[in-house]
């Protein structure tokens, strides 16, 4: 149970190494909004055509935009559910993150929501140290050296987006390119070997704990979307939507479905932040319970 939790968990936070999966809009049942609807996604649907350029093109000045980022923010909106042994589980993971280079600073504010239990968090990282605040006790603490902090070190690539560039390489021979207004849209769908390797790249970007479990998983659907600015080759959204099944003998197969979508912003204009006093200040977490 502990490691289905785990992968669920990371099926939420690898939106935050720029996983993310899709969220759909919803018009009014009013016949006349539904009219205004069609004719709006009719006049959406002429503004989306074929983009002119190849995949490859598209990745090289991603790459070379993404070297001119110093800093950014990020919104996250994630959920997953599972059937878990024939238990149903839900996790909502909504979280804010400021990223900077130079020096390396990386804030999160969130808000984790498994069943009826919500909790609020907030985390710095540094270079070379991670703080860490719970809703629950009211406090800030130190994250001190060992297995904890190893997988949430991987959350310092947040600013990072060279793993993006290697995604495009796995999903090439599938992709779409379009373009809408000022955005071209990278489009991707699939369900065999090509998304599990997908998805094992983003996951363990910010799980590196879970090679193990993906051995034993069948993707059913994966599909990425991923929406880059045509002047500045920045990032706009990212989204995904992942659907499968994890094999386990002894107790049964373990069904799951996680969607999250992933909203950059503030690129380049990020107000000069620091790590409160308090959270410096703070004693080094308990991780033993004693």
């Amino acid at each position: 149970m502990k490691k289905v939790n785990k992968l669920l968990m990371a099926l939420a936070l690898c939106s935050m190494s720029l996983v993310a999966v899709g969220c759909s809009s919803k018009g009014d049942n009013n016949n006349n909004n539904n009219n205004n609807n069609t004719n709006n996604t009719e006049k959406k649907e002429d503004t989306i055509k074929k983009a002119d350029i190849s995949l490859e093109e598209l990745r090289d000045k991603f790459i070379e935009a993404s070297k001119t980022i110093k800093n950014l923010k990020l919104k996250l909106n994630n959920k997953s559910t599972s059937d878990i042994f024939g238990k149903g589980i839900t996790i909502n993971l909504e979280t804010e993150i400021t990223s900077s280079s130079n020096p390396l600073l990386i804030k999160l504010e969130g808000k984790t929501i498994m069943g009826e239990n919500s909790s609020d968090y907030k985390m710095y990282f540094s270079e070379n140290e991670m703080y860490f605040y719970s809703s629950m006790t009211k406090e800030w603490a130190k994250v001190p050296n060992g297995k904890f902090k190893e997988v949430f070190e991987k959350q310092k690539d947040i600013g990072n987006l060279e793993v993006i560039p290697e995604l495009f390489k796995i999903i090439e021979k599938d992709t779409v390119i379009t373009e809408e207004g000022s955005n071209y849209i990278i489009s991707y769908k699939g369900n065999d070997e090509t998304a599990k390797q997908a998805l094992l790249k983003l996951s363990l970007s910010s799980q590196p704990t879970l090679e193990s479990t993906f051995k034993n998983m069948d993707i059913e659907k994966y599909e990425i979307k991923y929406v880059i600015d045509k002047n500045t080759f920045y990032p706009v959204e990212f989204q995904t939507n992942i659907k499968g099944i994890i094999k386990h003998d002894k107790q049964g197969n373990i069904s799951f479905d996680a969607e999250s979508k992933t909203t950059f912003s503030d690129i380049n204009q990020v107000k000069e932040f620091s790590i409160p006093e308090e959270a410096k200040n703070a004693k080094e977490m308990n991780l033993n319970g004693k």
